[in-house]
């Protein structure tokens, strides 16, 4: 209805001609040719920017076909090079079990290859490897080892010399330092066990070993062996603070723990809260070792007849020293950590008794038996305090 009544309002309207037109003919040509000129320069810059995108497509898409291709290849190389990777770690641990047969019949014979010295050093490879499982495996020290060297492999040219013990303690380091700077397997069975080695001036270092539950061997105790360093800090003022910041670099180095061992000391155990506030899935457990001397300090340390019983002990060792009688002397109680330590001392106190309820052992003492009177007159204190260690023996049956 409305486009019929504006068809019939637009016939019905006069019809314009130049004459109604009031502009000169001249301005009308400079005013359209202006705008025909801005409309055909947008036309271009529009022009131009759409051939600018359409090459920047065609570049993106050649790249990236570029890229799909090279990512190809190296997906090849990668798949290659695992194969390989693979094939030579199986000869490696076919020439590593077939070495361990042939060392285990000839341990110290060495191939051409160990024999050979490396560059910037003096002493061959088997020299080094012989000084180091001196030590290492057998538990020499450093001047046994050394002096084991020269015995039993002297030089055989005068311009030759064996290595000293100072030359091994360098190699030794530079084992530890390999065993720390190594990569460490990233995993989720990882048990830290963390303390403070013996302070040396104002410097200490926090030590994290660890061990992976999957390597845990249950029915014997642990040895340094199954232990991997996981870092070795020295540090000067260790607080839960700074322990706090050492456990949380070493995650970089195996991931997060699953569990945390330490003796509950007041940096440790702050530092450890600490840990476990940003990791809730590590466990925290109580060294039973340092837990057991807390109870028995507590049990023991006001004790007034094991206080008689320590004092009196330590009285024996002086009287008994140097005489006839060494062989009862007692041990000798440690400074530090002594509830850690008294299973020797609980022994000799309990060996001693059986000695004087029966002396028929000290008949084969030289020069002739001195007589049970001295014996019991040096120890007759374990026999008059009312039986603190008859009673202390009860106990830990």
């Amino acid at each position: 209805m409305d486009a019929t009544l504006s068809s019939e309002a637009t016939a019905r309207a006069p019809k314009r001609t130049t004459k109604d037109c009031r502009s000169r003919p001249g301005a009308l040509i400079w005013f359209f040719r202006k705008s025909r000129d801005l409309w055909k320069g947008k036309h271009q810059a529009l022009k131009a920017s759409f051939k600018q995108l359409k090459n920047k497509v065609a570049d993106l898409t050649k790249s990236r076909e570029q890229w799909r291709l090279k990512a190809e290849q190296a997906n090849d190389q990668l798949g290659a090079l695992k194969a390989k990777f693979d094939n030579l770690q199986a000869r490696v641990e076919a020439l590593t079990s077939e070495k361990k047969n042939d060392q285990a019949s000839t341990p110290l014979r060495f191939d051409a290859t160990e024999q050979q010295i490396p560059c910037g050093q003096q002493y061959p490879v088997d020299v080094v490897q012989r000084f180091v499982s001196l030590v290492l495996d057998m538990g020499a020290s450093l001047r046994c080892a050394a002096g084991a060297l020269e015995l039993f492999n002297p030089p055989s040219s005068p311009e030759e010399n064996s290595p000293v013990w100072s030359t091994g303690r360098l190699w030794l380091l530079r084992v530890g330092l390999a065993a720390l700077l190594r990569p460490k397997v990233m995993a989720e069975d990882w048990v830290w066990m963390v303390d403070h080695s013996i302070q040396i001036g104002q410097c200490k270092c926090l030590v994290i070993l660890g061990i992976r539950l999957s390597d845990f061997t249950i029915g014997r105790p642990l040895c340094h062996q199954d232990m991997e360093l996981i870092d070795l800090v020295p540090m000067k003022n260790a607080t839960k603070q700074t322990v706090a910041v050492c456990l949380e670099d070493a995650v970089s180095k195996t991931g997060v723990p699953r569990a945390i061992l330490s003796d509950h000391g007041a940096d440790l155990h702050g530092a450890t809260e600490t840990f476990r506030q940003e990791h809730p899935e590590t466990d925290e457990f109580y060294d039973i070792k340092h837990k057991a001397a807390c109870l028995l300090k507590a049990r023991l340390e006001k004790d007034p007849r094991w206080k008689q019983f320590a004092t009196l002990s330590g009285q024996t060792k002086f009287a008994t020293q140097q005489t006839e009688l060494a062989c009862l002397v007692p041990p000798s109680q440690q400074t530090k950590a002594r509830f850690m330590n008294l299973g020797d001392l609980v022994k000799w106190g309990r060996q001693t008794l059986a000695l004087l309820d029966d002396p028929s052992p000290l008949r084969r003492l030289r020069p002739p038996d001195p007589g049970t009177g001295r014996v019991a007159g040096r120890t007759s204190y374990l026999l008059a305090e009312t039986g603190f260690e008859r009673s202390l023996s009860e106990r830990t049956r």
